[in-house]
């Protein structure tokens, strides 16, 4: 709902107002607007659960989505849609709670909150972005762009480009130093790598390692990176950037080499090789020293990416030829489950998501002598109103979840206001800053606004909900949360997630809020 539209609901409802008003409920105002500093101040501090879960993204480039997967029990638990381009290229930053994704034909980059598994923002790069990385501090995105032979820098504080850095022809892969001072551009259509100064943004060397170089990984110290190309493993000394041995993939009996991980100690390295177009792809475990094949593991087909868990004891092979993700026991050095994915999956990334905060029940009560609706999370409202403190009001016994406090941008406050007796003697909440903000100003400035005098804001986050889109859409996992005004010169509204309430309030005049066509003011936690 606009400022527009507020201001000509409340003047619609001065012009039909009655002088005989008869206002109950203001002792329910005015005794909540006395405990309600203690309650905000009290919930906002609660505890966030501590503890993140690992979580495993794969980049479907078959129908242009990730998959999200829980690791404990195998099963896919969201589908987030990206960029018409395909997730090509994905990445976490540290905290676990931003994923980037490059989208190659969109020429985008899309960022992914991974607590509510939603969209959050998507911006263009240039040409066919493909490898995307997060420097350690979580401050910087660099994305190879191989069409333009040149590499993004994106501030992650503002999702802006700061930087485009020409490198070497046809940059496929990227690798970021750990202490985040060196980005390596591997130009995966050349046999060159460029070294970016991470502070001068500019390319200081370039070096060259073999054919096709496509994926990076350093050693324990970072004294070493293998580089691994279409038939080889180069290993580069990262202080002279001078390759000191290449391993060719026939030395150890496969045609390819492409994503090699290592293991969290350093002492195993893992390589997803290639055995033909028509055969199985395999899973070799190397020794870093000697690099002689420990074990193969054969898996599906047409396989090229790898990840490991943070633990080090389950590897995933993304099977873009079966549609599917194999799980190793890095233990017993065998599959030991199948991951359903959808379309070709490609790249893969395992992030550690921070936990959502704590849930609060948001609790629906009625009035009938003055046919008014209320809902609240605050103890202190719910023991005053079950004790009796004020006459009328009992429990509709609906309900709907919110959060107590908020973990992520993707989640939005939801303010309250004390609507005064000679506007309604009610409440209003909206997860709207929009409307929040100008309820404020409206507020604090009667001579211009007087259909709002008197309104007092009494908390700016009575509960924490997650935002609906521009029509009125909830994402997936949530729940929408109607909102309908009774169009009465005794302004209230109702709030539920019950579409059989909406169609009975709507038989009562009661004018559904929110944008069209989907009308949810909020969306709350199943």
């Amino acid at each position: 709902m606009s400022h527009e539209q507020l201001n000509a609901r409340n003047m619609q409802v001065e012009e039909s107002r009655r002088h005989n008003s008869i206002r109950q409920t203001r002792g329910i105002g005015l005794s909540i607007y006395v405990q309600r500093i203690i309650s905000f101040f009290v919930l906002l501090l609660l505890p966030i659960c501590a503890g993140a879960r690992p979580f495993l993204y794969v980049g479907n480039l078959g129908d242009r989505s990730l998959s999200v997967s829980d690791i404990a029990t195998g099963q896919i638990i969201a589908t987030v849609p990206v960029g018409d381009g395909g997730p090509v290229g994905i990445a976490a930053n540290p905290a676990g709670t931003r994923l980037y994704v490059a989208n190659g034909h969109d020429n985008t980059v899309s960022v992914v909150d991974t607590i509510s598994n939603t969209i959050v923002a998507t911006f263009p790069v240039q040409v066919f972005p493909v490898a995307i990385a997060v420097n350690p501090a979580g401050t910087a995105v660099y994305v190879t762009n191989s069409s333009s032979d040149t590499v993004s820098v994106i501030a992650t504080s503002n999702n802006a480009v700061i930087a485009t850095i020409p490198v070497s022809h046809g940059p496929q892969g990227i690798a970021i130093h750990p202490s985040g001072k060196w980005i390596y551009s591997l130009a995966t259509n050349d046999q060159y790598v460029s070294v970016i100064d991470a502070d001068s943004n500019l390319v200081v060397e370039t070096f060259r390692v073999g054919n096709n170089p496509w994926f990076a990984i350093f050693n324990a110290d970072a004294s070493l990176m293998y580089v691994s190309g279409s038939g080889a493993i180069y290993i580069v000394d990262t202080l002279t950037n001078k390759v000191t041995r290449t391993i060719a993939a026939a030395s150890l009996g496969v045609e390819g080499i492409d994503q090699i991980v290592t293991s969290p100690q350093g002492d195993v390295l893992y390589a997803h090789a290639t055995n033909g177009s028509l055969t199985n792809d395999s899973v070799l475990i190397l020794d870093p020293q000697s690099f002689a094949v420990v074990n193969r593991i054969p898996v599906g087909l047409h396989g090229l990416h790898l990840a490991l868990d943070p633990s080090g004891t389950r590897l995933y092979v993304s099977n873009q030829g079966d549609d599917n993700v194999s799980v190793i026991d890095t233990g017993t050095q065998k599959v030991i489950a199948t991951i359903a994915a959808r379309s070709n999956p490609r790249p893969m990334v395992i992030v550690d998501v921070p936990p959502l905060p704590p849930t609060v029940s948001v609790i629906e009560y009625y009035n009938a002598p003055l046919d008014h609706y209320f809902m609240t999370a605050l103890t202190s409202d719910i023991n005053l109103l079950d004790g009796g403190a004020f006459a009328g009001w009992e429990r509709t016994q609906q309900t709907f979840l919110a959060y107590r406090a908020q973990s992520s941008s993707a989640l939005g406050p939801v303010c309250r206001f004390y609507i005064p007796p000679q506007h309604g003697d009610s409440h209003f909440f909206s997860a709207l800053p929009a409307e929040c903000a100008f309820l404020v100003l409206a507020a604090a400035d009667p001579t211009h606004f007087p259909n709002f005098s008197g309104y007092s804001e009494e908390g700016a986050a009575a509960f924490f909900v997650t935002l609906p889109d521009a029509t009125g859409a909830c994402p997936t996992g949530t729940v929408p949360v109607f909102r309908l005004w009774n169009q009465r010169f005794d302004s209230n509204h109702r709030y539920t997630t019950n579409p059989a309430i909406v169609a009975q309030m709507q038989a009562r005049n009661y004018v559904l809020e929110g944008a069209s066509p989907n009308h949810a003011a909020m969306c709350a936690p199943m």
